[in-house]
């Protein structure tokens, strides 16, 4: 059995103030006055936010809350949304943020810090597993990787797709023809029976596939760096 790991880095941080995280033992979050770490008087924030259990391997994370959602936002990528009476586990995210909606657009920010740990199996059936053999051209390659690199450097809200004008831009290329690339790379998964590639929601006429192609090849290696087309 490997030794358990020390636990001296895990803690969460807010407004200058270290909170560790023993292992096993919930640390709180939320405005009412018995949380471990206490937001502000904002009535957009719950009484009993949340908490954070730290494990050898993640950190275990869970909405208190009955009406209010809270995100997770690594250093680049899509935030997580934790919903009310939600939880979720941070494997291989060791450093992220909690992030609370106040009142006017305030943002509670609450640092964490966990274990590196290791992502859990993929399931062999699942999404995140449809890797298969699918052959992508030179230039299918590139447009997928200049799709996905705002969303390898980028997060928050920020960490969406590159637009099909940005994506022509960055290679040179008619924007028209890039949304026809897109289309076919979505069209030629759709038939080898990869799921998921639904249209966007809001896409005017229901054909933007722009996000679910990013999330797909970021799961499944895609995403990476190709030589410009000629």
């Amino acid at each position: 059995m490997p030794a358990r790991r020390d636990p001296a880095q895990h803690r969460l941080e807010w407004e200058g103030t270290s909170y560790p995280l023993p292992f096993g033992v919930a640390v709180t979050f939320g405005r009412g006055s018995d949380r471990d770490v206490r937001l502000p008087n904002d009535a957009f924030v719950s009484r009993a936010a949340g908490a954070v259990t730290a494990f050898d391997t993640h950190l275990l994370i869970e909405n208190a809350s009955r009406t209010r959602p809270f995100v997770l936002r690594a250093p680049v990528g899509e935030d997580r949304e934790v919903g009310p009476g939600d939880g979720t586990a941070t494997f291989g995210l060791p450093v992220f943020a909690i992030v609370l909606q106040g009142q006017h657009g305030a943002q509670y920010v609450i640092e964490a810090r966990g274990p590196a740990g290791s992502a859990p199996a993929a399931d062999p059936d699942g999404v995140a597993t449809t890797a298969q053999p699918f052959p992508l051209t030179a230039t299918q390659r590139a447009v997928v990787a200049a799709l996905c690199r705002p969303m390898l450097v980028r997060n928050g809200v920020a960490a969406v797709p590159a637009t099909y004008q940005e994506i022509a831009e960055a290679l040179r290329l008619d924007a028209g023809y890039v949304r026809n690339v897109v289309r076919r790379i979505r069209d030629e998964a759709t038939a080898v029976g990869i799921p998921g590639l639904a249209a966007d929601p809001g896409a005017a006429g229901g054909a933007d596939f722009r996000l679910a192609l990013a999330r797909l090849a970021i799961r499944n290696g895609w995403a990476l760096d190709a030589e410009q087309p000629a």
